[in-house]
């Protein structure tokens, strides 16, 4: 395995040091860099500099290394706050989070100026440079968006995540523990006995945090010995057509169902729960006499089952309520990162009498079998 560069090291050094560090503060010279790693002064140097174009950094001719002081909105304290481009009527997770900005931003003298990203991410970072602004709240950001998340992290605006757990990079989150909350919910089915679990997500990009829930499924499977078979697994690439993505994704988990026989499924998004819910009573299944259901997020239509489907909550409002307090602090230089993960609540429903005796669901014959 190849050692990393000296340069790297020194650079990483000097983040931890600029993380717990605040705005003005001054850095070890060069020459104790130099003495501390054993190395030249252009490595360390060379470490500086990207520091420094990273904006973490200010390098004074004949005075030092200075942490950057964050850049703050005049006057009235301006927060920029982009949502998803789609908001669906399906997809209602993104409201109780805006009402706990707004909520919060109100109590401690914010201004938040909502809008939602644009389809082409650098239209996004356009639009942000013609604003005054001290920082970005940006509320379940797809992958796309997260270079243009760092470019402005660099340029020294306080920038906060919220719903998502950014590994491998240095911006703020504020987000439900996902992988938490799927072992939770995979914890209370095998301990049931079951090892037919199925999955039904969303793929592509949109399937960021949904990736967080399935290392949680798959990582409890394998905890038991159990392994995660192609067939259990439903992705649905969302398209603008929402109604042929529900049939499609209807179509999908009615073959998961014959093939795979699941005996509960775990849905890790709410607007997928309806075509589950279809699927499963157009193959004659029951719930939970047959089949066992757990879903993501407070489940509000109105569904038959309702009372049986067990629910992973998340703390939406409260997620939006502490954004905007982190952000606040991250802009006043009280902080340089902040990383926070909130539990959810994991609601188990009691379940029929059928199923608690161990009735077993109809074995349905596949076409391959009948011949």
């Amino acid at each position: 395995m190849k050692r990393a560069p000296v340069y790297l090291k020194v650079k990483e050094y000097l983040r931890k040091e600029i993380e717990k560090g605040k705005g003005g503060e001054r850095l070890c010279s060069q020459t104790l860099l130099s003495h501390r790693f054993k190395t030249s002064h252009m490595t360390v140097r060379r470490a500086l500099k990207e520091l420094e174009q990273e904006g973490l950094i200010s390098l004074q001719r004949g005075k030092g290394t200075f942490i950057r002081e964050r850049k703050k909105g005049p006057g009235t304290l301006n927060v920029l706050c982009f949502f998803p481009r789609y908001w669906r009527d399906s997809e209602l997770f993104c409201l109780p989070i805006l009402q706990g900005i707004l909520e919060e931003s109100t109590s401690v003298g914010i201004a938040i100026h909502v809008c939602t990203f644009l389809e082409d991410a650098y239209q996004t970072k356009d639009f942000a440079s013609g604003c005054d602004f001290g920082g970005v709240i940006c509320v379940a950001p797809e992958k796309g968006n997260l270079r243009i998340m760092e470019e402005w992290s660099e340029r020294g605006y306080a920038v906060m995540a919220v719903n998502r757990v950014i590994k491998n990079s240095w911006l703020s989150f504020v987000s439900t523990d996902h992988k938490r909350g799927m072992k939770e919910i995979m914890g209370y089915f095998l301990g049931k006995g079951y090892r037919r679990i199925g999955f039904v997500g969303l793929g592509g990009k949109q399937g960021n945090i949904i990736f967080q829930r399935f290392h949680g499924f798959r990582e409890s499977l394998e905890e038991v010995g159990a392994e995660v078979k192609e067939e259990a697994v439903v992705l649905l690439n969302l398209t603008e057509e929402l109604s042929r993505d529900l049939e499609n994704l209807e179509s999908k988990v009615k073959t998961m169902l014959e093939n795979y026989m699941p005996e509960a499924i775990v849905v890790s998004r709410g607007s997928l729960l309806g075509a589950t819910i279809s699927a499963i009573k157009k193959e004659g299944l029951k719930i939970p006499e047959d089949i066992e259901i757990a879903a993501y997020d407070e489940i509000r239509d109105k569904y038959d089952e309702k009372e049986f489907i067990h629910e992973i909550i998340q703390p939406l409002s409260l997620m939006g309520k502490m954004a905007v307090r982190e952000i606040k602090r991250v802009i006043g230089n009280e902080e340089r990162i902040i990383r926070i993960t909130l539990p959810p609540l994991v609601k188990i429903k009691k379940v029929g009498e059928e199923k608690a005796a161990g009735a077993k669901r109809p074995l349905v014959a596949s076409q391959e079998n009948c011949k």
